[in-house]
């Protein structure tokens, strides 16, 4: 897992782009503030590829299924693979399976309303979300 990847997510209502630099990118904001809309598109893209209207452009093949054995099958057919997770709980209450996630070689984007959340290891990127109108930022959460 080296190197930078650009993500664009475009539809109507919903502009974002972002770089996912490390294994793990933490994405947090309160209520409203689009997180759940952005893994809602993310997610409706998935589904609908390319019939749909969203436009997701990535060297990251994403996903939003936790499953292992799904990720891993992904892992053989792309290079490289980005998983979506909008409820943090679903991974922090099962570090086994997060960590057996990222030893796979997967990339994750944990979006939530706390960075606080109770990880075993560093996560150095972690951006809190930020929207003007339809077009949305992500601002680092933590300096050094």
């Amino acid at each position: 897992m080296i190197g930078k990847y650009k993500i664009s997510i475009r539809s109507k209502k919903f502009n974002i782009d972002f770089k996912v630099k490390r294994n793990i990118t933490v994405i947090e904001g309160y209520s409203g503030t689009g997180k759940t809309t952005m893994y809602e598109i993310v997610e409706e893209y998935i589904k609908q590829g390319k019939r749909s209207p969203i436009t997701v452009v990535s060297e990251l093949h994403l996903t939003t299924d936790v499953d292992t054995d799904k990720i891993n099958n992904l892992l053989d057919t792309y290079t490289n693979v980005l998983l979506v997770v909008d409820d943090s709980d679903i991974l922090t209450d099962n570090i086994d399976k997060l960590k057996t996630i990222l030893n796979l070689g997967a990339y994750i984007i944990i979006i939530t309303r706390d960075a606080t959340m109770q990880l075993d290891f560093a996560v150095d990127e972690i951006y809190e979300m930020r929207s003007s109108g339809k077009f949305y930022r992500l601002e680092k959460l933590y300096k050094p």
